[in-house]
């Protein structure tokens, strides 16, 4: 008995066209997920950043008010650097200046001024601000008292 190659009959293998387009709905759709929560993780550690050097700015402004004679906060954050802030952080997103909010609040009822100007008017307070991309609000920092003063413990008065 000779084989013919006319009357063997191949059959080849392959995947059908709608095989392969449910494997192709199925890897978009782990793909799209995927990404979803890599741009929260993103946007959450740069937010990290920013909660972080607000602090640092805070930190600072504390140490300018404590090191100024007049018990008074700078007018404005960039005063802070280099003695109190080796440089004024940036955004980790934009790599530029903080689109930071930050308004010295004087004891009086009018306009703060520098120990260079006479009267001194001290900036007793101050409001602080900076944007936070995930959840889209202003973190606000109010100034250190006893009661809010990180790790601090409030002693008696005598």
């Amino acid at each position: 008995m000779t084989l013919d190659s006319k009357n063997i009959i191949t059959k080849i293998q392959a995947f059908s066209l709608i095989e392969l387009i449910i494997v192709i709905i199925v890897i978009t759709l782990l793909s799209g997920a995927g990404f979803g929560v890599y741009s929260r993780y993103v946007q959450s550690s740069r937010d990290d950043r920013r909660m972080s050097d607000a602090i640092t700015i805070q930190q600072a402004l504390e140490d300018y008010r404590k090191s100024n004679i007049n018990d008074s906060f700078p007018l404005a954050v960039t005063t802070l650097v280099p003695d109190f802030l080796q440089v004024v952080p940036q955004d980790p997103q934009t790599h530029s200046a903080y689109s930071l909010y930050y308004r010295p609040i004087p004891a009086a009822p009018v306009a703060c001024t520098d120990s260079l100007v006479a009267p001194v008017i001290a900036c007793t307070s101050y409001s602080f601000a900076v944007f936070l991309e995930a959840s889209d609000h202003y973190l606000y920092l109010t100034p250190y008292t006893v009661d809010n003063f990180p790790n601090s413990v409030a002693t008696p008065a005598l």
